[in-house]
C-alpha cells in the first residue's frame, strides 16, 4: 500500500558507471583541438598498449590508478619484447592521456609516502 507521501519520494538516482581505458581514449579523441596530431596518436597509442600490458581491451579496465600502477610494475619489459625506455614512455603518455582526459585528478606519480 503506498501512501500520497510515498509516491512523492523520488526513485534512487543510478549509480554512474565505473570509467574505463575506453573513456580515457573517448576524451581523449574529442579533445584534438588542444593537442598536436602526434601528440594524440602518441596518447592513444600509450592507452591501448598499457590495456594490452595488462591483458585486456581499454573497455575492460577500470580507470583506477592504485590498481593499475602495481599491475604495470610487475611487468619486465623485457619479457614485453620492449626496452626499458620504452616502457617508460609508455607509463608517462599513458598517465598523460589520463591527464589530458580530466576524468581522475593526477598528482605526483608514483604517489609518495607522507614524510613526517
Amino acid at each position: 500500500m503506498t501512501t500520497e507521501t510515498d509516491s512523492k519520494i523520488p526513485p534512487p538516482a543510478p549509480s554512474p558507471r565505473a570509467k574505463t581505458l575506453a573513456d580515457v581514449l573517448a576524451v581523449v579523441e574529442r579533445s584534438t583541438a588542444a593537442l598536436s596530431p602526434t601528440r594524440l596518436r602518441d596518447l592513444r597509442s600509450a592507452v591501448i598498449r598499457v590495456a594490452d600490458l595488462l591483458g585486456n581491451v581499454p573497455g575492460r579496465i577500470a580507470l583506477d590508478l592504485p590498481t593499475i600502477s602495481p599491475r604495470l610494475a610487475a611487468i619486465s619489459p623485457v619479457a614485453a619484447g620492449m626496452t626499458a625506455k620504452r616502457f617508460a614512455n609508455i607509463r608517462s603518455d599513458f598517465l598523460a592521456a589520463v591527464k589530458a582526459s580530466g576524468l581522475m585528478p593526477i598528482g605526483p606519480w608514483p604517489p609518495r609516502a607522507n614524510v613526517r
